[in-house]
């Protein structure tokens, strides 16, 4: 019996340390994936590259983007809806954050901080 209760509490100790280890954020991460910008979201799928994009999704944050409207409507020949939908391909630096409730109405785990733009493109299928 109390060989049991000492492999119950080593399995629960390892359970608490994998909880806290994968609820941490990290920071200076190279991310790559989908951006889907429009009314009320701001969707970023990790590793994603196919539309319709699945998956988790992070809330990432437009204000993180230094220009990011005027990146985005470099993209796009239609410039009425640039700005009302868009969606890129984007690989970036950025801080990812801990587990929390991010974005609008809180829809969101995770959100993400761009530091540096790498690489930004038109994801024609998208559209």
């Amino acid at each position: 019996m109390r060989r049991w209760l000492i492999v119950i509490a080593v399995l629960l100790s390892i359970s608490i340390v994998v909880l806290w280890q994968t609820s941490k954020g990290k920071e200076n991460q190279t991310l790559q994936g989908i951006y889907l910008m429009a009314f009320e979201r701001s969707d970023f799928y990790p590793n994603v590259e196919v539309c319709p994009p699945s998956g988790t999704r992070y809330w990432l944050d437009p204000a993180s983007i230094p220009n990011l409207r005027a990146q985005l409507a470099t993209l796009t020949v239609d410039q009425a809806h640039a700005l009302a939908y868009q969606a890129v391909y984007l690989r970036f630096v950025g801080d990812i954050s801990n587990r929390g409730q991010y974005g609008h109405l809180g829809q969101y785990w995770r959100e993400v901080q761009v530091k540096r733009i790498l690489e930004i493109k038109k994801i024609d299928s998208c559209q």
